[in-house]
């Protein structure tokens, strides 16, 4: 897991909405980042110059409107392992996710 790269999960919204959401955070995080099309969303990684400590992830991913399941999810695995709390699958039931910008 890279420690420099918060991922969000963004599911049920366009992608014009999606582009709107990434340019923004761009501008606010003075960042860059990446964009995947995913089957009911899009992914957003974006990508830190320096190391991003957990409890600065969880924010970041708070703040930009991650998947509120997610989060659970993170918090949960983070409680029970140490560990894999800014997991984002590249495939899914068969759909990989692709690369859009």
């Amino acid at each position: 897991m890279n420690k420099n790269i918060v991922g969000l999960d963004w599911d049920n919204i366009t992608l014009k909405e999606a582009k709107t959401r990434q340019k923004h955070i761009e501008n606010i995080e003075k960042t860059s980042t990446l964009l995947f099309q995913r089957k009911n969303g899009y992914h957003l990684k974006i990508i830190y110059n320096k190391k991003i400590p957990v409890e600065t992830n969880l924010k970041i991913r708070k703040k930009y409107n991650d998947c509120k399941n997610r989060l659970q999810y993170s918090l949960k695995r983070l409680m029970t392992t140490g560990e894999g709390y800014d997991i984002l699958f590249t495939m899914k039931k068969n759909h990989w996710e692709k690369l859009i910008g």
